[in-house]
């Protein structure tokens, strides 16, 4: 009768767990860098900030990974392609560490839009209000 020795066999299975890999779970803080980018621009470098980075971290986009550069345990760069960017939207940014246990951040969203800051006139002197005729229209943008 064959019968494995408790001994060996608790060797076995601590010996199968010693290597298994275990990596934290990473966590990413806000602001992404930059905050958000404008459609059609370039495309550019995300930092990402955080902690439980570990080497083969990746930065997904919308669920797809990037090019990614680990920086140190706290920080990660990822290229952004003119692609990515092209038409304004809302993108969810993860990180996804390597591994059986390495799992995904937190989520941070990264907005692509126009600028919609507004402009304001703070002064107009009234004696040169009347000078424009016929009437003039003012657009503003800003980039």
């Amino acid at each position: 009768m064959n019968c494995i020795r408790p001994l060996a066999f608790v060797a076995m299975l601590v010996g199968s767990t010693m290597f298994a890999q275990s990596n934290p779970k990473p966590l990413m803080n806000v602001p992404l860098v930059p905050e958000s980018a404008v459609p059609g621009s370039g495309g550019f470098t995300l930092t990402v900030n955080g902690s439980g980075f570990v080497h083969g971290a990746t930065v997904q986009w919308n669920g797809s990974p990037r090019s990614t550069k680990v920086i140190s345990r706290s920080q990660l760069q990822a290229a952004i392609s003119a692609a990515d960017i092209a038409n304004a939207t809302t993108v969810a940014v993860t990180v996804r560490n390597p591994g059986a246990r390495g799992g995904s951040s937190n989520l941070v969203y990264f907005p692509i839009r126009t600028s919609s800051t507004p402009v304001t006139l703070l002064a107009m002197a009234e004696s040169r209000a009347l000078d424009f005729w016929p009437p003039v229209t003012l657009t503003v943008t800003a980039r």
